[in-house]
């Protein structure tokens, strides 16, 4: 695909930065965000994109959150562990059908 049009979220570091960079050496149109967005400004970022560009070739979701570094005991509370469960596994999945009109 020549010159794909790109949204990518969750740019800051990791992945998603590295994903912006592999783009950009491809010379894709990019749009990015690096912070989280309820499901509603997705969809006007999806749809700012379309009316930019004219389409949306490529979406990728990559929320993620790293928190902070700990052994995994029988101490940890399950509690704990959901924000970075909802972030990470929920998230993607839930924000897929934004792209899709």
């Amino acid at each position: 695909m020549n010159n794909p049009v790109v949204l990518i979220t969750g740019v800051l570091t990791g992945i998603g930065r590295a994903t912006a960079v592999a783009f950009a050496k491809e010379s894709a149109k990019l749009v990015v965000t690096a912070r989280r967005r309820h499901d509603d400004e997705v969809r006007d970022l999806v749809d700012r994109t379309v009316a930019r560009f004219g389409r949306l070739d490529i979406g990728v979701n990559n929320p993620g959150t790293e928190g902070k570094s700990r052994p995994v005991t029988k101490s940890v509370a399950l509690e704990l562990a959901k924000p970075g469960i909802r972030m990470n596994a929920v998230a993607p999945g839930r924000r897929a059908p934004v792209c899709l009109w």
